[in-house]
């Protein structure tokens, strides 16, 4: 019998094919124990707003690429999510797709210490 193994980094806010893998995986595993790439999509992502793409990024506390991603950690990570929140909340205005996006967001950003949400 095999089995489907997948390998990916940790991404902030992954793209839906990020969950059908895992979805389909037997095993999945984070790889965080690699160097953080900066101006990569560890910790960025884009959402629309009035139909336009938007970047975001998760801040960090002293992201550099000497260190493994799994020993980064989020700076000022309830200040970044006050503000997105109320950013999504003003541009999903409709009240089926406000409540998704936050849902999901708040699943993802419950760290209970400031290592960056999809890493814990």
């Amino acid at each position: 019998m095999s089995k489907t193994i997948s390998i990916m980094q940790p991404y902030a806010f992954p793209y839906i094919g990020y969950f059908c893998l895992i979805e389909e995986s037997d095993v999945f595993v984070f790889y965080d124990d690699v160097n953080y790439k900066k101006r990569d999509w560890i910790n960025r992502n884009r959402i629309l707003i009035n139909g336009h793409p938007h970047n975001f990024t998760t801040p960090l506390s002293k992201g550099s690429q000497n260190k493994l991603i799994c020993n980064i950690q989020t700076h000022s990570f309830e200040d970044f999510k006050r503000k997105f929140l109320k950013q999504v909340q003003r541009t999903y205005r409709n009240p089926h797709s406000t409540k998704s996006a936050i849902s999901m967001f708040m699943m993802s950003s419950a760290p209970k210490t400031n290592q960056f949400p999809m890493w814990q």
